[in-house]
């Protein structure tokens, strides 16, 4: 009963928190490897050279350099996807389901009865 109220073909209050949880968890995982991917660049050798020849302008960067580099769109991008506290919820949702899915025991093999 259970399972057929939450996978019913009408919309159910249980069906719109499992899709909203389902929901902040892609953002919150997609936000959290994005940050990781924007930290590696940040921290990789090309974009630290970039930097400090681009601070080595000075005051002539705006005339020598108009449009942004990569390296100052990603640093102004960065602290945009820093985990909020919904963010670090979803994240443990996610490690909870994660820890609980690898702690069931695996499926007997299929001998082809039907669970009703």
């Amino acid at each position: 009963d259970a399972l057929v109220m939450t996978l019913g073909r009408r919309g159910t209050y249980v069906q719109d928190l499992l899709i909203d949880e389902a929901a902040a968890a892609v953002d919150a995982l997609s936000r959290s490897t994005l940050e990781a991917v924007v930290r590696a660049l940040l921290s990789s050798a090309p974009a630290t050279f970039a930097a400090a020849a681009t601070s080595a302008m000075g005051p002539l960067r705006p005339l020598l350099l108009p449009v942004p580099t990569v390296y100052e769109v990603a640093s102004a991008l960065s602290p945009s996807l820093a985990a909020t506290p919904e963010d670090e919820e979803a994240l443990g949702v996610v490690r909870g389901l994660l820890l609980l899915s690898q702690k069931l025991p695996a499926p007997a093999a299929d001998d082809g009865r039907r669970i009703s």
